[in-house]
């Protein structure tokens, strides 16, 4: 994923600003998710469920699938888990 974010999401005209808000988000996210007692099923389930797929398409150069499935995963993740410390 790294190489997709520097490789292509970087390049991007909107690439910037989406790894600004994602470096901005995703520490939270792991913090949240570190803190319950079921966290190692919980990243188990995040890479079968998303990761996967984004690896797949990436590493197939099919970029916009895996943009707005990493995008999907973000939000997602971001929704379930920062609004139960809120």
């Amino acid at each position: 994923m790294r190489s997709f974010r520097d490789n292509w999401l970087k390049k991007q005209p909107f690439g910037e600003s989406e790894i600004q808000k994602y470096y901005a988000t995703a520490p939270k996210i792991v913090a949240a998710i570190n803190a319950r007692m079921d966290s190692q099923k919980i990243y188990k389930e995040i890479y079968d469920n998303y990761l996967y797929f984004c690896i797949s398409c990436a590493e197939k150069g099919d970029n916009e699938t895996a943009y707005c499935q990493y995008k999907y995963m973000v939000t997602t993740l971001a929704e379930r888990y920062l609004k139960e410390t809120e």
